[in-house]
């Protein structure tokens, strides 16, 4: 009988040359991989509309809901530069997110990013309860193609030419804005930082945010401008707030937050509008 050299047959002699502890950690391996593997699936059947559930897993407790998949995944930290060729379905929560943030050269919080995409025909289609937006986010940054740099979201060339930029002395770097979760706290804390140590007027500050595409269609733009202010002084402490008397409150922004550098158009990206005055 002649026995063929098959992988099968190779992999039994493999086996069968291990130790018990050997295939032990082999399998726990397995197990582990099998849950990435699970986690991209569901991420790329919810992104491009599958409802086909996924095999059967071979260990009786890798079948989590997605929900505990998601935070599994969340302690995955994503690579720092594309891992595999970027294939985007059009039309896909990937493809409108990677549109969007390509429009920002200079990187976008996922506050503007989440506005920009509520805006999009794909948004008006979302089951309720669902963010696709996140979904297509966490795709580009698992492969490497979007990644996060002082809690703003970039095109990996983007960032790389960005970096360039820095370490060339053409532009400064950002500010860390990680823990400001609010787009209107980031607006207004990079117009300060633009104006540098000058003091500025709360009229002044609304102004310019109202007149930046990102804000231009919102309504209370000084009551979002009040509560900004308020958190970015008591809650954040980056920001003081000048009281003369007879006179009316005046900001500035911190000198040990503002470096001495030209101005900043991280924030606007390629969505400023170039003819708005920047004082």
């Amino acid at each position: 009988m002649v026995v063929k050299n098959t992988k099968a047959n190779k992999l039994d002699e493999l086996f069968g040359e291990m130790t018990v502890e050997e295939m032990d950690g082999a399998l726990l391996e397995l197990k582990r991989r099998y849950s990435r593997m699970y986690v991209i699936r569901q991420l790329k059947a919810q992104e491009d509309g599958i409802t086909t559930p996924p095999p059967a897993p071979p260990f009786p407790d890798a079948s989590r809901s997605d929900s505990d998949v998601f935070r599994k995944n969340a302690r995955i930290s994503p690579p720092s530069s594309p891992i595999q060729d970027l294939t985007l379905i059009s039309g896909s929560a990937a493809d409108v997110v990677f549109k969007i943030v390509e429009r920002y050269p200079r990187g976008l919080t996922t506050p503007i990013l989440r506005d920009e995409y509520e805006k999009t025909e794909l948004a008006k289609t979302a089951v309720p309860g669902t963010k696709p937006y996140y979904y297509g986010l966490h795709r580009l940054k698992m492969s490497g193609h979007v990644v996060t740099y002082k809690g703003k979201v970039f095109l990996h060339q983007h960032l790389e030419k960005f970096k360039e930029d820095v370490a060339a002395g053409r532009v400064p770097d950002i500010i860390e804005v990680r823990k400001l979760n609010s787009k209107w706290s980031v607006g207004v804390i990079e117009y300060l930082r633009s104006r540098e140590q000058e003091l500025v007027t709360f009229k002044e500050i609304c102004d310019h945010i109202a007149a930046q595409p990102t804000f231009k269609d919102h309504k209370n733009v000084e009551q979002k401008v009040a509560v900004a202010l308020n958190n970015l002084n008591h809650k954040y402490e980056i920001i003081e707030k000048i009281k003369v008397k007879g006179q009316k409150p005046l900001y500035r922004i911190k000198p040990e937050i503002s470096p001495s550098a030209e101005t900043d158009e991280t924030f606007w990206g390629a969505e400023a509008d170039a003819s708005t005055p920047r004082h």
